[in-house]
This record gives structure tokens, C-alpha cells and sequence, in this order.
């Protein structure tokens, strides 16, 4: 049976190749799944060809993810952002990988373990983007307390695209939310925007951190910075 490092040296090239590193929301997926530490994303950003960039990212971000010839958590990491992403290419290859990996396993587990293992999920008790304790975080009052409309639309003025803010900050992996929330607000921006956080305060997961965090995607940071100032 082929150990993980086998399986992820036969797939190396179909991933240097296929990996939609020119997608800037892909690549805020990485990030959110806690991918790019330091100036990795720079070096990854560097690069002039989508394939240089991929090839760059697995060089310095998954293939320093190994503990072992089985275990390798920053790969697992982008098999399930592989998985969720809405490109038929890309959802097949993280298939034929995992079916590849669960057919590899020596202790009788298949994928879905792995991915229910600890090691190999990103968890809300990790490190943010910005490297704070998440678990810290989430016991921090000014984080769980639940924005509203109104403090979202003073606060967030001075995002200037909201449909970027979206993506992110309603999870619309798929692309379906921003056209939907477009067509039924006649494409007016503000109406458009007030729909969003609408939307969004109907979404299970309401809270500063989660706004924080999303900003941040969105190329936000320094607006986020300040948000979180004055909620001090």
C-alpha cells in the first residue's frame, strides 16, 4: 500500500498545474483554513505563472507540513479546500487523491477519519490570521457579542466592495449568494450591502469574530484593525 508522502509525490504534478493559485478567492480559502503563516502568501503572490505560484506554494507551505511519511496536516488542509471549491476539476482531483489515500491507510481508517482527526482539521481552537489564540479569543466578550445592521453598516463604510466582503464573510463558496442578493436589490450598491447583512445576521455564526475575519480576506486588514480597537 502507497504511504501519504507516495501519494502526494504521484499527484505532485496534477497539482502544481491544476491548483487555481491566481484565484484570489481560492487563495483566501487557503488562508482561512490557516495555510500561509509568515510571508508565505507573499512568496506564493511573487510569482508571475499560475504554475510557478502553485509550485511555490507546495514547495514551501504543504511539503513542510510532514511529521511523518503518513501524516502530513497541511496536506489534508488542501484536500478539503479542494473539495468544497466550486470547480468540478479541482473537487475531482482532491477525490481521486483522498480515494488513493483511504486505499493507502495501514491501520483500517479511510479518509473521513483523518479529516475527523484533530491533527488534520482547522479548528476554532487554532490560531487566527492574525495570530491570536482562537479559544482566547471566543472567551473574549467584544468577539461573541453579536453585531447588528446598524452597527455593521456604520462600522463597514468604508468597504468599498462589498461583493468581495461577501464571499467571505456569508461563506458563498458556490458564487450563487452575491448574484442572488445583486438581481433582488436591482444591483444598488447600498441596497445590496444592507441585504448582505441582513443575511448575514441570519446566518448561524454572528459574531465580531467572524466579521473580523472576514475583513481580513477581503484585503480589509487595516479596517478590521481599527474595528477591533474600538470595540475595546
Amino acid at each position: 500500500m502507497p504511504t501519504l508522502r507516495e501519494v502526494y509525490d504521484n499527484y505532485y504534478v496534477d497539482l502544481i498545474t491544476k491548483l487555481p493559485m491566481d484565484d484570489v478567492i481560492f487563495v483566501g480559502y487557503l488562508q482561512k483554513a490557516g495555510l500561509f503563516s509568515g510571508d508565505s502568501k507573499a512568496q506564493v503572490g511573487a510569482k508571475s505563472t499560475t504554475a510557478e505560484a502553485a509550485t511555490c506554494f507546495m514547495d514551501t507551505v504543504i511539503n513542510r507540513g510532514w511529521t511523518d511519511d503518513n501524516s502530513n496536516p497541511q496536506f489534508d488542509k488542501l484536500l478539503k479546500v479542494m473539495g468544497q471549491w466550486n470547480d468540478t476539476a479541482i473537487k475531482s482531483l482532491a477525490a481521486n487523491i483522498t480515494t488513493s489515500i483511504a486505499g493507502g491507510r495501514t491501520d483500517g481508517t479511510g479518509t473521513s477519519a483523518r479529516h475527523e482527526d484533530s491533527r488534520c482539521t482547522t479548528s476554532t481552537t487554532g490560531r487566527g490570521s492574525d495570530g491570536t489564540d482562537a479559544s482566547a479569543r471566543h472567551e473574549d466578550s467584544r468577539f461573541t457579542t453579536k453585531p447588528n445592521v446598524v452597527t455593521l453598516t456604520s462600522k463597514l463604510s468604508r468597504v468599498s466592495d462589498w461583493k468581495k466582503l461577501c464571499v467571505f464573510l456569508l461563506d458563498d463558496v458556490d458564487g450563487d449568494i452575491v448574484p442572488r442578493i445583486e438581481q433582488s436589490n436591482f444591483y444598488k450598491v447600498e441596497k445590496c450591502q444592507d441585504a448582505m447583512f441582513r443575511e448575514f445576521i441570519k446566518s448561524g455564526d454572528v459574531t465580531w469574530e467572524k466579521v473580523l475575519e472576514s475583513l481580513k480576506l477581503a484585503g480589509y486588514k487595516n479596517l478590521a484593525i481599527d474595528i477591533e480597537k474600538q470595540l475595546t
